[in-house]
């Protein structure tokens, strides 16, 4: 039988955790080693679980977080590389009603009187002149916005969102380490946390009383709503690119609702910020600011920064709605903290509820699961508040710490013994509605990164198909013509950049190469990071079904290794696995994405790329160099072999593989397929008032269908198919022409992936073995 846990007799510390005084306080034990209140439903479930249970749950807790592609950076981190994976920790932290309310209303005050102090600062400096603060900690500070002197928002706060780190000292009171005034992250955290603890101990989080957390965003969407006047103003995130708290900031806007944008998104035209969308630039009415004050404006800041060039203008004179407005960056300076105590009675006629925290104070410990083993783990609570209707409003949880930087997270109940909120009212079925379907206000940006990932999903499964199939063929060398196809269909590696050149002769390292070698731009693991990147810029769009597939997939930009003994073996199942998870993220796309412009792009993305990658196929395998190795070969990397031999019975003939794989409009896999779903998706973009006819990229698609509707393929094939081959080069071209279209025309702003358009096959020339 498996171990039960002896739970709440005292747990050993670990002695790299304690400081000089070695009582620290325990979340879950009073003196006599009896729970606290809050944590009878807890104690419970860990008094009836086993090890290998609570190891079992904490492996799935970990699956779930890995599937998110979660990570995390404290406080006042730089280094982005040391950026650690979010780890969910399989036992909460229970704060019972009366020790959360203490914690309320000291944040509440906290948020008060920070509030208070930003608008003096930025204002009249009372608190200067009164000697309650130094100017060293003002005009010293450079956190301290000189442009934003004189100016106070226009909805009169200049802090909208607060958060604020705590510890437990030995005394069971709680102290604040950290204000966080800017841009308080770490919602999106929470409300993942909440959403796995809650599925995986749903009988311990019911039996606990658990306030739930949906009524602060709730609050949140009406507190945005209400900053401008209209029924349905414009509500829009902004967040850095590449960003280590990119997940944070996409769960936040998932679950509000909110399109998550980057400066690049935005411009200032006229006094008032806008968003470049397919429609034009579109007016903002509100942003939720998750970028650093030196990043918000390159007028104010950093000129590479991540808001828009006049963002500090545009929100004083009353183009938008910054929350939390530019310049509250100096309030999160530790100096600032020592002078809230006496600020806070000159300020508020209160004593500071919640003291700053020594450096060196013990923090509270609270068991966490740990490697296979209960421990006790020091912990950090953050806590989050909003201001609301005049007032502030805590957010009933959040989330902790545990341990050092590489420690884990743990969900926040905070327990309740009165009887559970009333439910919402029903919503009225009578309420007059504007229906709307589609709609061309999508960023174009993001129109950028899906167009991308469309293309970096589909050129990840041709390298893997192509790879395959040589490893097929190297294994399978029985006539001079498998040898002669081999060389041919790894020519196409070296045309899709994975490989440098043709080796002089063929060994599993440099078969292999493209699926590990970094030192070449279009190998595997460079393009799952660049698919890696762009998923996560548009990961406010995918359904969780598409992130988890496209996480899936990316896994295996990191590491790549063969095994020494059985390298093609290895080799072969990454093939196959990431042709598996390419197969699974394209039905994710289709099944789950609306069809309007954003999936317009990313299914354009797609076709443009199938289309690119098909005539690098037909070029390598088709006459004159055509033997039936060489059809076969093309027909298993197009995936149409078992349908070319349910047409022709097996017999291979160079015209029936070639219209297969060129012109035959029924084949998904086909050229002229692609095509036409092209045509069809750039026909349903907007197009600019008063323009006549079609775009220049869906001018050029349309010429291209029109000559794969009337080719004469048995003219193309005749004389051992001398004028496929520059046929089939005019259409690459022709393709590579729309690729610059379609961004010259949408994404004019945002040019960085033409650099990742792999090289033309007639470029390097390999059709000969």
């Amino acid at each position: 039988m498996a171990e039960c846990l002896i739970y709440w007799k005292p747990l050993p510390l670990n002695p790299s955790h304690l400081s000089s005084l070695t009582s620290p306080w325990l979340e879950h034990l009073d003196d006599q080693d009896h729970p606290r209140p809050g944590w009878t439903a807890v104690h419970t479930f860990l008094n009836a679980a086993s090890y290998a249970e609570l190891d079992h749950l904490d492996r799935l807790l970990q699956g779930r977080i890995e599937q998110l592609h979660t990570t995390y950076l404290p406080v006042g981190d730089t280094n982005h590389d040391a950026a650690s994976p979010w780890r969910l920790d399989p036992i909460p932290l229970i704060i019972a009603e009366n020790d959360w309310r203490h914690i309320e209303a000291g944040i509440t005050q906290r948020a008060t009187l920070l509030e208070a102090l930003l608008r003096d600062t930025y204002g009249p400096q009372r608190c200067l002149a009164d000697g309650l603060l130094d100017e060293d900690c003002i005009y010293d500070n450079p956190g301290f916005l000189r442009a934003a002197h004189g100016w106070q928002p226009g909805s009169g706060q200049r802090l909208m969102s607060y958060a604020a780190d705590l510890v437990r000292g030995p005394d069971g009171h709680w102290r604040v380490t950290a204000d966080l005034c800017q841009y308080p992250h770490g919602a999106g955290y929470a409300v993942e946390n909440r959403l796995v603890m809650a599925r995986a101990l749903s009988d311990t989080f019911r039996n606990s009383g658990v306030r739930r957390l949906s009524s602060f965003f709730e609050a949140m969407q009406q507190g945005c709503k209400q900053l401008c006047p209209g029924d349905a103003p414009r509500v829009v995130l902004l967040a850095p690119s590449n960003n280590d708290h990119a997940i944070d900031q996409a769960c936040l806007a998932r679950y509000l609702g909110y399109e998550m944008v980057e400066g690049r998104d935005l411009m200032v035209r006229g006094g008032q910020l806008t968003l470049k969308t397919l429609g034009g630039l579109q007016p903002i009415d509100v942003l939720l600011r998750h970028v650093d004050d030196a990043a918000s404006d390159p007028l104010h800041g950093a000129v590479d920064g991540g808001g828009p060039a006049g963002l500090l203008r545009c929100a004083a004179e009353g183009g938008v709605v910054v929350a939390n407005a530019l310049g509250n960056a100096w309030a999160e300076d530790p100096r600032v903290a020592e002078y809230l105590p006496r600020c806070c009675p000159a300020l508020l006629d209160q004593d500071l509820l919640l003291a700053q925290a020594p450096h060196d104070i013990p923090h509270s410990h609270a068991p966490s699961w740990q490697h296979g083993h209960l421990a006790l783990q020091p912990l950090t609570l953050r806590v989050f508040a909003l201001y609301h209707q005049g007032q502030w409003q805590v957010m009933p949880g959040g989330f902790a710490r545990t341990g050092d930087h590489q420690g884990g997270s743990k969900d926040v109940w905070v327990t309740s013994q009165g009887p559970a909120p009333q439910q919402q009212a029903p919503l009225s079925f009578s309420e007059p509605l504007h229906l709307r379907r589609g709609g061309i206000d999508v960023p174009s940006l993001l129109l950028d990164d899906l167009y991308w990932l469309g293309r970096y999903v589909e050129r990840a499964e041709t390298l893997a198909r192509v790879s395959r199939c040589v490893f097929d063929l190297y294994g399978d060398q029985r006539s001079e013509g498998v040898e002669a196809a081999c060389h041919s269909c790894y020519g196409i590696l070296v045309a899709l950049g994975a490989v440098n050149n043709h080796p002089e002769a063929f060994t599993d390292h440099s078969i292999s190469a493209a699926l590990h070698d970094e030192h070449c731009s279009g190998s595997l693991p460079h393009i799952l990071r660049a698919t890696n990147t762009v998923s996560a810029r548009v990961r406010s769009r995918l359904s969780r079904d598409a992130w988890r597939a496209c996480h899936e997939l990316c896994q295996f930009s990191h590491g790549i290794t063969l095994h020494e003994h059985r390298p093609i073996t290895s080799a072969l199942n990454i093939c196959d696995t990431v042709i598996d998870r390419c197969a699974a993220l394209a039905g994710a796309f289709s099944e789950n994405t609306v069809r309007g412009h954003t999936w317009a792009f990313l299914d354009l993305g797609r076709r443009i790329e199938r289309a690119r990658n098909t005539i690098l196929i037909l070029q390598a395998t088709a006459p004159p160099l055509a033997t039936s190795a060489h059809l076969e070969a093309a027909l298993d990397i197009a995936d149409c072999l078992l349908t070319y031999r349910a047409r022709y019975r097996g017999r291979l003939f160079p015209a029936a593989v070639i219209d297969l794989l060129l012109c035959d409009e029924s084949n998904p896999r086909s050229l002229h397929y692609q095509v036409q779903a092209a045509r069809a998706h750039l026909a349903s973009l907007p197009k600019k008032e008063q323009q006549i006819g079609p775009h220049p990229a869906e001018s050029t698609i349309i010429a291209l269908d029109a000559n794969l509707s009337i080719c004469d393929l048995p003219q193309l094939c005749s004389q051992q198919g001398e004028e496929l081959y520059p046929f089939l080069q005019d259409i690459y071209q022709q393709l590579g022409l729309a690729s610059d279209q379609i961004a010259h025309t949408w994404f004019e702003h945002a040019l960085p992936h033409r650099a990742d358009e792999h090289r033309s096959w007639m470029v390097v020339d390999e059709r000969s073995p």
